[in-house]
């Protein structure tokens, strides 16, 4: 009997799988006439707290198969901070660097890896440009390293901001909080022609996308005016499969999103 009914479990499982990749295969679609420009600018893709590969490993993928991206290189740390670099294509075509942190709750061992990195592929891989896609805790990291320019390292041309809480979180929450002040005095270091794209979903009408409130996230414009090149932002309406904090990055219409701003033609 036991026997029988894991079986069962495993073949409902294995429906529930199949049918999710079915209706992701679906909505997908929209990538299907997207025009991108190609360059050899790479794009660091960065998780939020708690993440790994399968926080935005999927959303590589997805744009690699459409072709307006190529999966190019995984550079993982660990908790010590080490940087473990796996190559797997040339830094051509729009390539994709994805991320993983070890240490995957600690912001502060987050900004000093992304800052070796950006050292790593300046000295190493000659790279002198790249964009960012941060997602939570990511673009937190992302956001202050902007304010903290370094010599050596190559330039941020683009900066996706998808789910970021500028302006915190609960009770922290607040343009009063130093979190948000510490931001704000160094908003004037921000490279001037930086362009920015700053999301964040909003379910089922809440004004939040179950974690981030939309006020929070929006908090970005106060740092940003009059600092750098270009500012937009986009509240992705929908429910908890479209919009919620841990599935807007399966939102192919997200994907489309960011593959014009950052590519788009």
């Amino acid at each position: 009997m036991a026997k029988k009914i894991l079986i069962l479990i495993a073949a409902l499982l294995l429906v529930l799988v199949l049918s999710f990749l079915g209706i992701q295969s679906y909505r997908a679609r929209v990538l299907n006439n997207v025009a991108v420009h190609k360059s050899d600018t790479p794009t660091i893709v960065l998780h939020g707290s708690g993440g790994n590969y399968l926080s935005l490993g999927p959303m590589t993928i997805r744009l690699a198969q459409h072709d307006l991206a190529q999966r190019a290189m995984t550079i993982r740390v660990d908790k010590a901070g080490n940087l473990d670099v796996h190559q797997y294509r040339d830094l051509k075509n729009n390539p994709l660097i994805l991320v993983l942190l070890k240490d995957n709750k600690n912001p502060i061992g987050g900004q000093k890896a992304l800052s070796d990195i950006m050292k790593r592929l300046y000295k190493d891989y000659g790279v002198r440009r790249v964009n960012f896609i941060g997602h939570s805790m990511g673009g937190g990291i992302m956001f202050r390293y902007l304010e903290q320019p370094q010599a050596k390292t190559p330039k941020v041309m683009k900066f996706v901001s998808l789910s970021v809480p500028y302006l915190g979180f609960g009770k922290y929450m607040g343009a009063n909080s130093p979190y948000f002040q510490d931001m704000v005095k160094n908003k004037d270091k921000l490279p001037k022609d930086l362009r920015i794209l700053n999301m964040v979903g909003n379910v089922n009408g809440r004004n939040s996308d179950t974690q981030v409130t939309v006020h929070s996230a929006l908090g970005l414009k106060t740092l940003t005016d009059g600092q750098i090149k270009h500012y937009q932002a986009k509240v992705i309406p929908g429910n908890f499969w479209t919009a919620s904090h841990f599935m807007i990055h399966e939102n192919p219409n997200v994907d489309k999103i960011i593959a014009e701003f950052l590519w788009g033609q």
